[in-house]
């Protein structure tokens, strides 16, 4: 494979992300090349050379039919990929490119153009010959042909004289074509049913193909007989032999057809909790379905563990990739039983990014037909519903060995363990989460609880994983070990934002957005520690084009007998907090030498006007480094609002682990450790992206990630919500009764929050309050803020995804819930 690094500035379409599978002795690259433009495919009639009676055949193959087509400037720039050393563009074409099979079948029939004693599909060359002296020019031939043209075959797949040969499904021999015994076998070797709704499976087959089947309903009579109301399910030895007739009569010419790329083709799958079945088919001129090849099997241990989404992508993979040969290069119709795979696998859909990695591998792969997937009711669906139920056993090997990969390990604290095996016994005692597991292993009901509504919900998301629940990447957490999780979340105190952005990286239940919400107001010390509302727009930096090009450096202290420096990285927000005895202009620079040893001299750093900060020790040390120095205006603290930002943050939840009892016995610099480890790893509400993905190009790990085996990286929209919150102050409206704090001014001590009741409304921006102590307060809304708690138990308001405010589609911005002002609450209003 030959590609070379994409270093001129030229803008490249949705380059397509390079992965690699692993296989025996190599790697294969696989590439989403879905979105490249597709080509229309010559339809070619491969047979009828062979028809041609002839005493030898041959068979070779390419040892690589990929990346041995070089490819021109503009098809290049196409087929750009996506690596973790930049964009390359690729020399040859690829697989996985749509046009590729018909690029290459017209390519092979060029160079044996005008050859009757060669036929091909795609990289498999069949060669014939009269008698022996004939055979062997005719190879000598083929050879020298492909030797010019610079291809080279694979010895272990060809085969060299022999009488008869298997091809497009199809025994060739000197005596004409037959059929191939592996096309019929899951019908020919399918066993007898062992129960009335496999009967009725069967039934529906045959009724399909009656018009076919001469005296089908003598021959049925016996199993019909079974389907008699209120009688005993028997089988007895007139339906076997009944059954054994049937299979006979639908394997036959009468019904089966041969494979005719110029007939419209139609491939139809399922599953049942036995197995996965598919039925290739022809639409024949006269308008009636003839079936070409059955094929079916029985799950893999693992596979029965799928959900019912994932065992019927399974049936459509599988069934594509056995019956490779025949759909390769052509234009087919898949048909399915189950309607959410038309949205998620159909033709022009992108591939699924939040499904699992084995769903977007059978998704790449797919990405390589020509298909149309179309719904058909379950009725509808009679022989591929009978294979799936009455599916052959035998060596059945994994489709997908990689998907087997577990995922989670465990949680461990300093208090308790949950580990793997907890969450699955927790799984098999909880009334709830147990209900949904046989569900998703065994089918969902029409009906159902209330309490199973948010599952079923997201029925199509969930699967199951070594015994636990999983939701796409999230483990499903049991009610019992819900208190611990939320505990674990908020043992850093980062609040609400960044708990609810963590949390969707690991774990689910239902109103878990809620819960934390309402442990968060129940928390004092975030409470008390809290930053002030907003109340001006905000007037955002330009942000850098990348890491450590400018950065915000601050002052806070004493605090615990300490100072602490922070500097923070513009572009990705990395965070720095150094503490420090003093902080002289000396010992900035030690501090600030320390930090650019591992991250190297920023070009432009921002601070206020600090005596150590303006003295000309420090200003010298930037400019002998060829450092920007940026201050801000006098008396305007918020033009370095980054840092001050970071200084509030760091302030408020190192406040708060210190006063948590938890923490009594751990020293300052582990509390300042861990909290720093917490912010990094959280999403950031500006970037979207954690401040260590865009620092580091990787997550950090933590504690939280003991949940699952492999590290999953936190994928996310980009989003800068930040300018559009600030944009305006949002009206705040109290009502009397409603719980909150308010800014308490003692003389001679610092600003704090208390806790009071609303009793009167004074006007519209004025409310009277009363303490816990029966004090009165007279309060502004900017020094009040509503605490009081949602019910999760009543409140069906779900908020689990990023971003499911209600949007106002006219300015884009969050709409406000509409209600009457309090100030004409008093009035009566024409509602007309």
């Amino acid at each position: 494979m030959e590609y070379r690094n994409n270093h001129n500035s030229e803008f490249i379409p949705a380059p397509a992300e390079l992965l690699f599978k692993r296989k025996v002795k190599s790697l294969i690259p696989n590439v989403d090349n879905s979105k490249v433009k597709d080509y229309s495919v010559v339809k070619k009639e491969l047979i009828k050379k062979s028809k041609k009676q002839k005493k030898w055949y041959d068979r070779t193959a390419r040892k690589s039919e990929h990346f041995e087509l070089e490819l021109d400037d503009e098809s290049s720039k196409i087929l750009t990929w996506s690596t973790h050393k930049g964009l390359f563009q690729v020399h040859r074409l690829p697989y996985g490119v749509a046009p590729a099979s018909a690029i290459f079948q017209k390519l092979i029939e060029q160079l044996f153009q005008g050859y009757d004693c060669i036929a091909n599909f795609l990289d498999d060359i069949i060669i014939t010959g009269q008698d022996r002296v004939e055979h062997l020019n005719n190879l000598d031939k083929v050879f020298n042909i492909l030797n010019d043209a610079g291809l080279k075959v694979k010895l272990s797949k060809c085969e060299f004289f022999k009488s008869e040969i298997e091809y497009l499904g199809l025994i060739i021999s000197a005596v004409g074509l037959r059929k191939c015994e592996n096309k019929v076998r899951a019908i020919a070797d399918a066993p007898a049913p062992r129960n009335t709704t496999q009967v009725k499976s069967f039934s529906g087959m045959v009724n399909y193909y009656s018009k076919f089947l001469p005296n089908v309903s003598i021959i049925m009579k016996p199993i019909y007989n079974l389907l008699t109301k209120n009688k005993h399910f028997c089988w007895t030895p007139d339906c076997q032999i009944a059954f054994d007739k049937i299979k006979e009569l639908v394997i036959s010419d009468k019904v089966l057809v041969h494979f005719n790329p110029s007939f419209p083709i139609i491939l139809t799958t399922d599953a049942s909790n036995d197995g996965i079945a598919g039925c290739l088919s022809h639409k024949m001129p006269d308008g009636d379905e003839r079936p070409i090849s059955f094929i079916s099997r029985t799950f893999m241990p693992a596979e029965n563990n799928y959900s019912v989404t994932d065992k019927e992508a399974l049936a459509i993979f599988w069934s594509v990739r056995k019956l490779f040969q025949y759909l390769q290069n052509q234009v087919f119709t898949i048909r399915t039983d189950h309607k959410p795979l038309v949205g998620i696998l159909g033709e022009n859909k992108n591939i699924p990014t939040m499904a699992s990695a084995r769903f977007q591998r059978w998704a790449v792969f797919l990405a390589g037909f020509q298909y149309k997937l179309e719904y058909i009711k379950g009725n509808d669906n009679f022989t591929s519903d009978l294979l799936s139920r009455l599916p052959i056993k035998g060596d059945v090997v994994a489709v997908d060995s990689e998907s087997q990969s577990t995922y989670m390990t465990f949680i461990e604290s300093e208090y308790f363990p949950i580990n793997r095996n907890t969450i699955k016994l927790q799984t098999n005692r909880d009334k709830i989460i147990s209900k949904v597991y046989y569900y998703v292993t065994h089918g969902w009901p029409k009906s159902i609880n209330d309490d199973l509504k948010p599952y079923k919900d997201r029925h199509t998301d969930l699967s199951v994983e070594q015994g636990c629940l999983m939701l796409g990447y999230r483990v499903v957490i049991p009610s019992k070990s819900r208190k611990q999780i939320l505990d674990e979340l908020h043992s850093t105190h980062l609040g609400v934002v960044k708990m609810k952005a963590v949390a969707r990286s690991y774990v689910w239940w239902p109103k878990i957005d809620l819960q934390i919400e309402n442990l968060v107001k129940s928390c004092d010390f975030c409470m008390q520690l809290r930053q002030n509302p907003r109340k001006s727009e905000l007037i955002p930096w330009n942000r850098p084009s990348g890491v450590w090009q400018r950065v915000h450096i601050d002052f806070f202290g004493p605090f615990h007998n300490s100072y602490f420096l922070v500097v923070l990285d513009a572009f990705s927000k990395w965070l720095e907090v150094k503490e420090m005895r003093s902080i002289t202009a000396s010992n900035t620079i030690i501090e600030l030498r320390e930090i650019f040893s591992r991250w190297g001299l920023p070009l432009t750093l921002v601070s206020d006007n600090g005596a150590q900060l303006t003295s000309h020790e420090f200003t010298t040390f930037l400019k002998s480094n060829g450092i920007v120095h940026l201050r801000t205006a006098p008396g305007h603290p918020a033009t370095n609002g980054a840092a001050e930002n970071a200084v509030k943050t760091t302030k408020r939840a190192l406040s708060a682990a210190l006063a948590d009892k938890k923490n009594k016995n751990s020293p300052k610099s582990v509390i300042l450790n861990k909290f720093l480890l917490g912010y990094r790893i959280a999403p950031h509400s500006t970037t979207g992206e954690s401040p260590s993905f865009l620092m580091l190009g990787r997550k950090l790990r933590c504690r939280l990630d003991l949940l699952y085996k492999t590290d999953q990286e936190v994928v996310c929209e980009k989003q800068d919500r930040a300018i559009k919150n600030y944009n305006g102050s949002k009206e705040k409206v109290f009502n009397v009764g409603d719980e909150v704090i308010i800014k308490c001014y003692k003389p001679g001590s610092k600003e704090s929050w208390i806790r009071a009741t609303v009793n009167i409304v004074l006007g519209n921006k004025s409310y009277e309050c009363e303490s816990s102590e029966g004090i009165t307060y007279i309060r502004h809304v900017d020094q009040m803020i509503n605490v009081t708690l949602v019910d999760t138990e009543t409140h069906f308001q779900e908020s689990d995804n990023v971003g499911s405010a209600r949007i106002d589609k006219d300015n884009g911005k969050e709409a406000r819930t509409k209600k009457v002002p309090s100030k004409l609450k008093d009035f009566v209003l024409n509602v007309n």
